[in-house]
């Protein structure tokens, strides 16, 4: 089974959505404003705090994301699992795709 198959990405992130309440019922808060090709907006459920941060540009760039700290990586297509990042200077990679438990 090749584990970087389209297959395999949606099923880690399917069994990310089942197992976070924030990703099923929580409410969608945008993180950021004006900054061409991102994406970056939590899922917020009573204390659960989750992460999604989109890049859809060709090239790596840095965000800020003044109201959190630090993120622990769910999924990522370009980090290590369980890798902790700090939200205030996070460089972007092209057409990466992360989520994390903030």
């Amino acid at each position: 089974m090749d584990e970087d198959s389209l297959l395999n990405f949606y099923r880690n992130l399917i069994k990310i959505r089942k197992s976070h309440v924030a990703l099923q019922q929580g409410r969608w808060v945008p993180l950021i404003a004006g900054q061409k090709g991102i994406l970056a907006y939590a899922r917020v459920h009573k204390d659960e705090r989750i992460v999604i941060i989109l890049n859809f540009t060709g090239w790596k760039q840095r965000i800020f994301l003044a109201e959190h700290n630090f993120g622990r990586v769910l999924f990522s297509t370009n980090r290590k699992e369980d890798e902790i990042f700090h939200f205030q200077n996070l460089w972007i990679y092209p057409f990466e795709v992360s989520v994390y438990k903030a």
